[in-house]
């Protein structure tokens, strides 16, 4: 199969797979703080995470040293981008709304694109300059319609929010360029290292993000441990 075509299912594959996310960020809030939310997220695929990456590095011996090769600071960035990208992530769908959140997290794109025309020096396609157009044009007037929608039903015992807040708006704005770094990384990564296996490396974000709650803690006062009744 062709490399293109394979990358292609399996990111439309995963925008699937991912997508109840956001409903269950939500669900899991009428029990808990966006912080502890946020830290059992991290913790629950950091398990699965470092599980995949063990069971990886036995059938393939050559993974740990394939990736020793990568300089320790490059692996730190690439998983204080990722922290950043999964915490933005949860607490954009819990300060504002899902949809809005994820419209703001799904330019991720359009900013990879501008980032390599910038520090990389490549060269859009015509089409792609069409689609980034297209892409910030129909956010623009999403955000500016005058008509509101009516507020969906509200979940049993959930605290009351104050829907779309700017806050919000601007974390997840925040969180699709963090991403956009993120993804550039990666594929600069795999191009100077194309030994490294990829998947391996998503391991230390989610760590990197729960590490962050539990330092945090004293300044949101959220308790997080033990699992609050209900979760």
């Amino acid at each position: 199969m062709i490399p293109r075509v394979r990358g292609l299912l399996l990111a439309g594959a995963s925008v699937v797979a991912i997508s109840p996310d956001a409903l269950l960020l939500v669900i899991m809030s009428s029990h808990a703080t966006p912080p502890t939310v946020l830290f059992y997220k991290s913790l629950v695929v950091s398990v699965l995470s470092l599980v995949s990456a063990a069971y990886a590095a036995y059938t393939d011996r050559s993974l740990l040293s394939s990736l020793s090769a990568l300089p320790a600071r490059h692996v730190l960035g690439m998983w204080v981008l990722q922290a950043a990208s999964v915490s933005g992530f949860t607490l954009s769908v819990l300060l504002t709304t899902p949809a809005r959140a994820m419209l703001f997290i799904a330019l991720n794109p359009v900013w990879a694109s501008l980032i390599s025309v910038t520090l990389l020096g490549e060269k859009l396609p015509r089409r792609t300059l069409g689609a980034i157009v297209l892409s910030l044009s129909s956010v623009f007037l999403m955000c500016t319609d005058d008509g509101e929608l009516p507020p969906p039903p509200a979940l049993p015992s959930r605290a009351p929010t104050s829907g779309s807040s700017a806050v919000g708006d601007a974390v997840a704005l925040a969180t699709g360029c963090s991403f956009a770094l993120y993804l550039t990384a990666l594929r600069l990564t795999a191009q100077r290292h194309s030994r490294v296996d990829l998947s391996a490396l998503s391991t230390g974000g989610f760590v990197v993000a729960g590490l962050g709650v539990l330092a945090s803690t004293p300044l949101h006062g959220a308790p997080t441990l033990p699992p609050p009744a209900g979760l």
